[in-house]
Order: C-alpha cells, then sequence, then structure tokens
C-alpha cells in the first residue's frame, strides 16, 4: 500500500510540476514508463524463490528457464512485466512429465491463455502483448520431471 501510495503523489508532483512548466512533458512520460517497469518486475518469483532455474536471462521478458523436479507443488513467474509497448515473444520448450501437473500459464492483462504441450512435450508458441501487466508462469501440481523453457523477441 505504501508503493501505491508513494507512485501517486510522485504522479500529483510530477503532473503540478509539468502543469508550472518546470518539468517536460518528456520527462513526465518517462516517469511514467519507468515507473510503471519497475512494478511490473516486482510480479516475478524472485531468485531466491524460484521452483526452477533462470539463465540466460537478457532482460525480464528473454532468456532460459529450466527446472528438474520431484513431487513438486507451486508456481514460477518466470518472465514479463508491466509495459507501456507492444512486445513480441517467442516462447518455446520441452518438458517431460513423470508424474503430476504442469501448466504454462499466459497472463495477458486481464486475460489467461495456457499453452498447449504436445504429446511429445514440445511446444512453440508466439506470444503478443499488447501491453499492460503479461506474464508467462508455469504451474506445478505433485510435478515430478523437467521443463525447459526460452524466451526470445519476435520480429
Amino acid at each position: 500500500m505504501k508503493h501505491i501510495i508513494t507512485i501517486i503523489l510522485c504522479i500529483i508532483v510530477m503532473l503540478c510540476a509539468m502543469f508550472f512548466q518546470v518539468v517536460e512533458v518528456d520527462d513526465v512520460l518517462n516517469f511514467y514508463t519507468s515507473t510503471v517497469e519497475y512494478l511490473g518486475s516486482r510480479q516475478l518469483t524472485s531468485k531466491l524463490n524460484l521452483i526452477g532455474e533462470r539463465y540466460d536471462k537478457i532482460d525480464d521478458y528473454t532468456g532460459s528457464y529450466k527446472c528438474s523436479a520431484e513431487n513438486v507443488t507451486g508456481r514460477d513467474v518466470i518472465y514479463g512485466g508491466c509495459s507501456v509497448d507492444k512486445i513480441k515473444l517467442n516462447l518455446k520448450g520441452k518438458s517431460d512429465t513423470q508424474s503430476g501437473e504442469l501448466k504454462i500459464r499466459v497472463r495477458l492483462g486481464y486475460d489467461v491463455e495456457y499453452i498447449t504441450i504436445n504429446e511429445d512435450g514440445a511446444f512453440d508458441e508466439l506470444l503478443e502483448f499488447d501491453g499492460g501487466g503479461n506474464y508467462i508462469i508455469i504451474e506445478y501440481k505433485d510435478f515430478t520431471g523437467e521443463i525447459d523453457v526460452s524466451t526470445e523477441y519476435a520480429e
């Protein structure tokens, strides 16, 4: 709650400063964009709390994730964030479920979609984020097996 109040106060101060021409409009927009991106990155599962492991991480949207687990229940928010820009990502990987359940959930603002995993464990999807909060989430329920995921920007 403190973060929200602080952000609201900062926005009010920036709008007043803009009104009295103390700061430029571009500075206000850059501040807004940075604030939105910062808040979005706070939703990712921290490195210490990950069930799996992020590696080759380039930014909050791209990199690789791997997990080898035995009878695990939980979830990892592996990539994503809040942005004012449109973002296109290629999401691909392979899973090997020995027991339990594994789901790949993609949150697109208020909507939620699940990625289809083929019978051989492979998946390959183009994700189009229109701005707002967008996240890639791995959900485990009594899961034993492995998953390897990579994301990269699509052209």
